[in-house]
This record gives structure tokens, sequence and C-alpha cells, in this order.
């Protein structure tokens, strides 16, 4: 049987997949044997996919009628996401703090990095390369931690999101809430660079709480936006 850890890495294939078959909320996959071709996968490593992404309410699977991809109004975007944020609020202060001072130019620069891929995914309007970027700058602070178990976590978090494309279901950026998130996370970044573990994990927190406020508003405006689809189709 497949490991979780595999079963997380290769689950956003069948997102990916998903996305390219342009179903809606409510629609009918194709067959498991389909799948599984199209995948290159084993049946067995399907089901085990299928099963766990049907645990989060992103599949429902019905017995002798198919597997079906979750509803608009399912909470499974909202889980997932607030579960990533949960694990990124517990564990970005002490990370942030513990690093630093042994943070120099090079790490500097590639933290520098992670931030212009969340700047531009911010005005791209991508909210999946906005979640996965900040999540990967956090992965590269556990890193300068040589905190394996912390490192191991958020590549975890990393895997269950797909690189690219859109999966239903994710809410639209909220232009009105990025500018405060972004700013914070900018914030951070030079408290890094001043050395002052104290100063830092707070910029962390204060940089978190930004990203809170823009996850409610996001998801807020998706849920504004499913109901006026609602009424139009009425």
């Amino acid at each position: 049987m497949t490991g979780p850890t595999s079963i997380h890495a290769i689950i956003p294939q069948l997102l990916q997949l998903i996305e390219e078959l342009a179903l809606r909320p409510g629609e009918r996959l194709p067959g498991e044997r389909e799948l599984a071709a199209r995948l290159g996968w084993s049946r067995n490593t399907l089901r085990e996919a299928l099963t766990l992404m049907a645990s989060r309410g992103q599949l429902e699977i019905r017995p002798r009628q198919g597997i079906f991809l979750g509803g608009s109004d399912s909470g499974d975007c909202a889980a997932l996401l607030r579960e990533g944020f949960g694990a990124l609020r517990l564990v970005a202060p002490s990370l942030t703090s513990s690093v630093c001072c042994d943070c120099g130019p090079a790490e500097l620069t590639v933290l520098e990095g992670h931030t212009a891929t969340l700047g531009r995914a911010l005005v791209e309007e991508n909210f999946l390369l906005v979640w996965r970027s900040l999540t990967v700058f956090y992965l590269e602070v556990a890193k300068l931690a040589r905190n394996r178990m912390v490192e191991k976590l958020l590549a975890d978090i990393c895997a269950l999101i797909p690189e690219n494309g859109n999966v239903a279901g994710l809410p639209r950026i909220r232009r009105d809430a990025l500018q405060n998130f972004f700013t914070a996370h900018v914030g951070l970044l030079q408290g890094l660079r001043s050395r002052n573990s104290t100063q830092t994990a707070q910029l962390a927190r204060d940089s978190l709480e930004e990203l809170r406020h823009f996850l409610d508003a996001s998801l807020a405006g998706r849920k504004s936006d499913d109901s006026s689809s609602g009424r139009v189709r009425q």
C-alpha cells in the first residue's frame, strides 16, 4: 500500500487532471479505470488518493454512482487553507526568531526570491501560487533552522498544493486585502535583516495576522460570488 507521504505528493497530479477536465462542483469524474490510465497509477493508489480527498470534502464518492467533484459550498477549500494557516501560525514566529541571527546575505537573497514570487502571485491573483510561495518561504526558514520535523510538516503542506493552475472551489484574491498582508510580510524580511529575535517573532505574528484577514476576506468574497451566481441562475 502506498504510504501517506507519497499519496500527499501525488494528489496534485489528480487535482491538475480535474482542472484539465474543466469539471464544475457536483459534476462526475471519469471512472476509476480511466483515471488510473490517464495518471499512470495503479487502481489501489488511485483509490487511496480518492479516499483521502473525499475525507477532506474535495470529492464525494457515491456507491454505484461514481465520484463527484465537491460542491462549491462543501468547505474543502476553506478547510485546507485554514489547516495550513494554523500550521504556519504555530511554527513561524519561533522559526524566524531562531534563524534571524544566522541569516546572512546569501540566506536573505533566497528568502527575498521567494518573497518576489509571492508578490508576483498576488499581482496575478493566483491563489495557489500565493499559498505555495508563502509555504515555501517558511520551508526555507525551517531548513535554515535545521528543524527537520517542521521542515517535513511544511514539505507535506507544499505537496498538497499544485504548482500551476486553479482548482475548482478556490477563492478569488481580494485586492483590498492583499496589500496589508504583503506589506507585513516584507516587514518580516526587514526584521530578519535586523537580527533582533524578539522583534522578528512579533513581525512574523503580525504577518500571519494579516494573512488571516486576507484569507477571511477572500473566502468571504467567494461565498458572496457563489450566492450571486446562484441568484442569476434562478
